[in-house]
Protein backbone atom coordinates (compact mmCIF):
# COMPACT_ATOMS: atom_id res chain seq x y z
CA UNK A 1 0.00 0.00 0.00
CA UNK A 2 1.48 3.28 -0.94
CA UNK A 3 1.95 5.82 1.52
CA UNK A 4 -0.06 8.96 1.59
CA UNK A 5 1.51 12.11 1.39
CA UNK A 6 -0.36 13.84 4.09
CA UNK A 7 -1.53 17.40 4.11
CA UNK A 8 0.06 19.53 6.57
CA UNK A 9 -1.77 19.28 9.81
CA UNK A 10 -2.62 22.67 12.02
CA UNK A 11 -0.93 21.09 14.94
CA UNK A 12 2.15 20.62 13.11
CA UNK A 13 1.85 24.59 11.89
CA UNK A 14 1.40 25.11 15.48
CA UNK A 15 4.55 22.89 16.72
CA UNK A 16 6.17 24.73 13.56
CA UNK A 17 5.55 28.37 14.97
CA UNK A 18 7.48 27.32 18.30
CA UNK A 19 10.56 25.60 17.11
CA UNK A 20 13.44 28.22 17.86
CA UNK A 21 16.74 26.53 16.32
CA UNK A 22 18.40 29.76 17.40
CA UNK A 23 18.47 30.36 21.11
CA UNK A 24 18.42 34.15 21.35
CA UNK A 25 19.47 33.74 25.06
CA UNK A 26 22.65 31.59 24.84
CA UNK A 27 23.72 33.59 21.38
CA UNK A 28 23.33 36.51 21.97
CA UNK A 29 25.60 36.47 25.08
CA UNK A 30 28.40 34.43 22.90
CA UNK A 31 27.77 37.02 20.13
CA UNK A 32 28.14 40.85 22.34
CA UNK A 33 31.19 38.62 23.99
CA UNK A 34 33.26 37.88 20.42
CA UNK A 35 32.16 41.15 18.94
CA UNK A 36 31.23 43.69 21.24
CA UNK A 37 32.60 46.45 18.88
CA UNK A 38 29.56 45.51 16.24
CA UNK A 39 26.33 47.68 16.71
CA UNK A 40 23.74 44.97 16.01
CA UNK A 41 20.58 44.37 17.50
CA UNK A 42 21.32 40.47 18.48
CA UNK A 43 17.66 40.00 19.30
CA UNK A 44 16.10 40.97 15.84
CA UNK A 45 18.92 39.30 13.81
CA UNK A 46 17.54 35.75 15.78
CA UNK A 47 14.30 36.82 15.56
CA UNK A 48 13.90 37.02 11.72
CA UNK A 49 16.08 33.93 11.23
CA UNK A 50 13.45 31.85 13.38
CA UNK A 51 10.86 33.91 11.37
CA UNK A 52 12.03 32.33 8.19
CA UNK A 53 13.07 29.06 9.17
CA UNK A 54 9.35 28.74 10.56
CA UNK A 55 8.20 29.85 6.97
CA UNK A 56 10.35 27.34 5.27
CA UNK A 57 8.90 24.44 7.78
CA UNK A 58 5.42 25.52 6.78
CA UNK A 59 5.54 25.40 3.03
CA UNK A 60 6.70 21.62 3.33
CA UNK A 61 3.89 19.05 3.90
CA UNK A 62 4.83 16.24 6.80
CA UNK A 63 3.88 13.02 4.57
CA UNK A 64 6.23 10.12 4.42
CA UNK A 65 8.65 10.27 1.82
CA UNK A 66 8.92 6.47 0.31
CA UNK A 67 12.03 7.75 -1.81
CA UNK A 68 13.89 8.63 0.85
CA UNK A 69 13.80 5.69 3.19
CA UNK A 70 17.12 4.75 1.84
CA UNK A 71 19.82 6.27 3.47
CA UNK A 72 21.99 5.75 0.47
CA UNK A 73 19.76 7.71 -1.25
CA UNK A 74 19.13 10.75 1.55
CA UNK A 75 23.11 11.22 1.20
CA UNK A 76 22.91 11.43 -1.93
CA UNK A 77 20.53 14.37 -1.59
CA UNK A 78 23.32 16.50 -0.34
CA UNK A 79 25.79 16.48 -3.47
CA UNK A 80 23.07 19.50 -4.35
CA UNK A 81 23.88 21.77 -1.18
CA UNK A 82 25.93 24.25 -2.20
CA UNK A 83 26.22 25.82 1.70
CA UNK A 84 27.93 25.13 4.04
CA UNK A 85 26.07 23.25 7.13
CA UNK A 86 27.68 22.86 10.49
CA UNK A 87 26.46 19.36 10.00
CA UNK A 88 27.94 16.14 8.57
CA UNK A 89 25.66 14.88 5.73
CA UNK A 90 26.42 11.50 6.75
CA UNK A 91 25.18 12.25 10.18
CA UNK A 92 22.29 14.40 8.74
CA UNK A 93 21.07 10.99 6.49
CA UNK A 94 21.93 8.12 9.13
CA UNK A 95 19.33 10.25 11.31
CA UNK A 96 16.89 10.25 9.04
CA UNK A 97 17.03 14.15 7.22
CA UNK A 98 17.48 14.41 3.41
CA UNK A 99 18.26 17.72 1.96
CA UNK A 100 15.45 19.41 0.56
CA UNK A 101 16.92 22.01 -1.51
CA UNK A 102 15.98 24.94 0.00
CA UNK A 103 18.50 26.94 2.06
CA UNK A 104 19.86 24.60 4.17
CA UNK A 105 16.71 23.01 5.41
CA UNK A 106 16.58 19.01 6.04
CA UNK A 107 13.87 17.22 6.61
CA UNK A 108 12.77 13.89 7.69
CA UNK A 109 11.50 10.83 5.58
CA UNK A 110 8.84 9.67 7.98
CA UNK A 111 7.95 12.28 10.01
CA UNK A 112 8.20 15.35 7.91
CA UNK A 113 10.06 17.43 10.52
CA UNK A 114 12.29 20.08 8.82
CA UNK A 115 15.12 21.94 10.37
CA UNK A 116 16.85 24.80 8.91
CA UNK A 117 20.23 25.01 10.78
CA UNK A 118 22.34 22.78 12.09
CA UNK A 119 24.25 23.54 15.64
CA UNK A 120 27.54 22.81 16.63
CA UNK A 121 26.68 21.82 20.11
CA UNK A 122 23.83 18.83 19.05
CA UNK A 123 24.10 16.36 16.51
CA UNK A 124 21.41 15.67 14.13
CA UNK A 125 20.29 13.11 16.02
CA UNK A 126 19.84 14.41 19.02
CA UNK A 127 17.95 17.74 17.63
CA UNK A 128 15.67 15.27 15.74
CA UNK A 129 15.14 13.62 19.34
CA UNK A 130 14.66 17.21 21.17
CA UNK A 131 12.02 18.74 18.11
CA UNK A 132 9.91 15.35 17.37
CA UNK A 133 10.41 12.41 19.94
CA UNK A 134 7.32 10.78 18.56
CA UNK A 135 8.80 10.30 14.99
CA UNK A 136 8.33 6.52 14.18
CA UNK A 137 12.28 6.02 12.83
CA UNK A 138 13.54 7.50 16.27
CA UNK A 139 11.60 5.42 17.80
CA UNK A 140 12.75 2.24 16.15
CA UNK A 141 9.35 1.01 14.52
CA UNK A 142 9.26 -0.62 11.17
CA UNK A 143 9.22 2.18 9.27
CA UNK A 144 10.84 0.92 5.69
CA UNK A 145 14.53 2.78 6.45
CA UNK A 146 17.14 1.26 4.49
CA UNK A 147 20.45 1.17 6.08
CA UNK A 148 23.42 2.49 3.89
CA UNK A 149 25.21 -0.82 5.29
CA UNK A 150 22.41 -3.39 5.39
CA UNK A 151 23.32 -7.14 5.75
CA UNK A 152 20.65 -9.56 5.12
CA UNK A 153 21.02 -13.16 6.42
CA UNK A 154 18.81 -15.96 3.94
CA UNK A 155 16.33 -17.26 6.71
CA UNK A 156 16.53 -21.18 6.65
CA UNK A 157 14.10 -22.65 4.28
CA UNK A 158 10.43 -23.19 5.95
CA UNK A 159 7.69 -25.99 5.21
CA UNK A 160 6.19 -25.65 1.71
CA UNK A 161 2.17 -23.61 3.01
CA UNK A 162 -0.67 -25.48 1.65
CA UNK A 163 -1.82 -23.35 -0.89
CA UNK A 164 -5.20 -24.67 -1.30
CA UNK A 165 -6.45 -22.63 1.65
CA UNK A 166 -5.43 -19.67 -0.23
CA UNK A 167 -7.82 -20.47 -3.18
CA UNK A 168 -10.16 -18.17 -2.04
CA UNK A 169 -9.64 -14.53 -3.13
CA UNK A 170 -10.48 -13.58 1.09
CA UNK A 171 -8.21 -15.80 2.29
CA UNK A 172 -5.22 -14.39 0.29
CA UNK A 173 -6.05 -10.90 1.25
CA UNK A 174 -6.11 -11.93 4.97
CA UNK A 175 -2.60 -12.85 3.99
CA UNK A 176 -1.70 -9.36 4.17
CA UNK A 177 -2.92 -8.73 7.88
CA UNK A 178 1.21 -7.17 8.39
CA UNK A 179 1.70 -5.78 4.99
CA UNK A 180 4.25 -2.78 5.52
CA UNK A 181 2.13 0.78 5.27
CA UNK A 182 5.11 1.78 3.31
CA UNK A 183 4.86 -0.84 0.46
CA UNK A 184 3.92 1.03 -3.05
CA UNK A 185 1.44 -1.88 -4.04
CA UNK A 186 -2.29 -2.18 -2.58
CA UNK A 187 -2.87 -5.92 -0.81
CA UNK A 188 -5.86 -5.99 -2.46
CA UNK A 189 -4.53 -6.07 -5.69
CA UNK A 190 -1.98 -8.21 -4.90
CA UNK A 191 -4.43 -10.59 -3.78
CA UNK A 192 -6.59 -10.23 -6.79
CA UNK A 193 -4.06 -11.07 -9.21
CA UNK A 194 -3.30 -14.35 -7.04
CA UNK A 195 -0.28 -13.60 -4.62
CA UNK A 196 -0.14 -13.85 -0.28
CA UNK A 197 1.87 -12.41 1.63
CA UNK A 198 4.65 -14.66 3.12
CA UNK A 199 5.61 -12.48 6.00
CA UNK A 200 8.69 -11.12 4.39
CA UNK A 201 9.12 -7.61 4.68
CA UNK A 202 12.13 -5.76 2.00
Amino acid sequence: MEPKEQQTDPGDQAIDAIINEYDTTDLMGKFKNMFPFISLNFQKFFDVKNQEHAAIRQAFGKGYKFEMRSEARRLQSFLSLKQSSLWCPKAMARAGFYFTGVDVSVQCFCCGLVICTGSIQTLPLESHTTHNPCCGFLQGKDVGNIPKYEIRVQKPEVPQRDLQEYAAEESRLNSFKDWPFYARIQPDKLSAAGFIFTGEKA
